[in-house]
């Protein structure tokens, strides 16, 4: 992969992210002396940032403050095994993260609830019970 589709990859995957953690830890890797010097944006830059606009405008994406700022880091950026370790950064930081839907996120306080009512068994009762199960058959 180039530079420019590393680029892309890594702006894509900031898009979607809703994790302020990974997006403060990648701002943290790309800061640097270079923050302070001026840079003039290529055309293909100007696109990425006018698509991540546009998404932005048609309501697929809310970009924050700081995902803004890392699309014009990350576009400053050329070294391509840098890019490759962001992108490797992101991909390990998603991998830890599970996403629930509303139906699990109910499920879940369901069964919050009934551990506060103590409506519950134990570890050791289910063993027994299961034992005392498979011992009729």
């Amino acid at each position: 992969m180039g530079t420019k589709e590393l680029q892309e990859s890594i702006i894509q995957k900031i898009r979607t992210t809703k994790d302020d953690e990974l997006l403060n830890y990648l701002n943290q890797l790309l800061s640097n002396e270079n923050d302070q010097k001026s840079y003039k944006l290529s055309d293909f830059e100007k696109n990425m940032l006018a698509e991540s606009e546009a998404d932005y405008l048609a309501g697929r994406t809310i970009p924050n403050e700081l995902q803004a700022v890392l699309y014009s880091k990350i576009l400053s950026v050329t070294d391509e095994h840098q890019l490759s370790d962001l992108i490797t950064a992101i991909d390990q930081s998603n991998s830890d993260i599970y996403y629930t839907s509303a139906e699990q996120k109910a499920k879940i306080m369901e069964g919050q609830e009934q551990i506060a009512k103590g409506n519950y068994f134990t570890n050791e009762q289910v063993e027994k019970e299961l034992d005392q199960w498979l011992n009729k058959e």
